[in-house]
């Protein structure tokens, strides 16, 4: 197989080679199968038709009667394994960043392509993981697929390809970590006063399971400063993420702002936005000066603990993420990093 990582900053052109690859071969290179493109924005390669775990296999032929996937041989062989662990009856909306990458993977090869085009989801996975799917998942379909990568977090991984491919930023491309970085430097410097968030013996499995997601935990994030979870795929990363915003309800345990109760789940009230994986997960309005007067007005309802408004107007939130020149843009026609940096305004 050849399996070959595309390496470059982002505008640099690496998705439109890698869709180039999957989806308008030349000479050679046209087979009778279309390729197959995975992309950030994950929910597009799913069928639409499903709610669980077990319906999207299913649409798939993935399981069933009938099926050679579920049957056995080579590829129902491998499929398995890197489906391992994921309940048919669970939601797709309750699966973590790293399970929907092994799911959609899965029903992509599902669809028997020449090519595959990885585009930035294997950031999703732990190296572990990452190592899995790539030298014990798609290794052994060498005759079957040509797998293309463009990961931006490889050094991990980066002696299993076969061929790398440079590429460089486009010198016209907008600069959007600097103002990024900028514009968090001065949240911090302005030093929010604002109750702690405690996590006290927090624990949560889903009904029926027997197996504790995360269980006892006890953690506190003090206000104003940023932080990093980092943990392997599955370990409930977007499930401590949901509680917090009540869209789940934790087993056991509490959770207090300062020294009071917070329950999300049960009063409907929360303090702060998620940003999906999706970006587009999460829209309000056709353009980003749309979705940010919405947003604005949605946060005044919301209940506060600080001692003072927000003073962030939001043309100074369009300036400071560097998205001024894309406000009154199409959102769907954006580059995916200006979607993102739009989501986690």
């Amino acid at each position: 197989m050849s399996l070959i990582l595309y390496d470059g900053p982002s505008f640099s052109g690496r998705s439109e080679a890698l869709r180039n690859f999957a989806w308008k071969p030349t000479g050679a290179e046209k087979t009778e199968n279309p390729g197959q493109y995975i992309h950030p924005l994950l929910d597009t390669n799913l069928s639409g038709f499903a709610t669980t775990v077990g319906g999207e296999l299913y649409s798939h032929g993935l399981v069933g009667t009938g099926s050679d996937c579920a049957e056995g041989g080579l590829f129902g062989t491998l499929t398995r394994r890197l489906l391992n662990g994921l309940p048919l009856g669970q939601r797709l909306g309750t699966l973590s960043g790293g399970e929907k990458v092994k799911l959609i993977t899965a029903c992509s090869l599902a669809l028997r392509p020449d090519r595959l085009a990885l585009d930035s989801t294997l950031e999703q996975l732990d190296v572990d993981t990452r190592t899995i799917l790539l030298r014990e998942i798609l290794g052994p379909l060498a005759d079957r697929v040509e797998v293309h990568v463009a990961d931006n977090d490889h050094d991990g991984i980066s002696n299993m390809f076969n061929d790398r491919v440079t590429f460089s930023k486009n010198p016209s491309a907008p600069d959007l970590s600097g103002p990024l970085r900028e514009f968090a430097d001065g949240i911090g410097a302005a030093r929010v006063s604002a109750p702690s968030i405690n996590l006290c013996g927090l624990s949560f499995r889903y009904p029926r399971s027997p197996r504790f997601i995360f269980q006892n935990v006890d953690f506190t994030f003090d206000a104003g400063q940023p932080y990093l979870l980092k943990a392997p795929n599955g370990s409930g990363k977007s499930t401590l993420a949901r509680i917090l915003l009540g869209l789940q309800r934790p087993t056991g345990g509490a959770i207090l702002v300062g020294q009071t109760a917070f329950t999300p789940w049960r009063t409907a009230k929360n303090l702060m936005f998620y940003a999906f994986q999706n970006p587009l997960g999460q829209l309000f309005g056709a353009s980003p000066l749309d979705y940010l007067e919405e947003v604005e007005a949605a946060a005044t309802r919301r209940q506060t603990f600080l001692d003072h408004p927000i003073l962030s107007t939001t043309n100074s939130i369009l300036s400071g993420f560097g998205l001024a020149t894309f406000s009154q843009e199409e959102i769907f026609d954006l580059p995916f990093l200006v979607q993102i940096g739009r989501a986690h305004v």
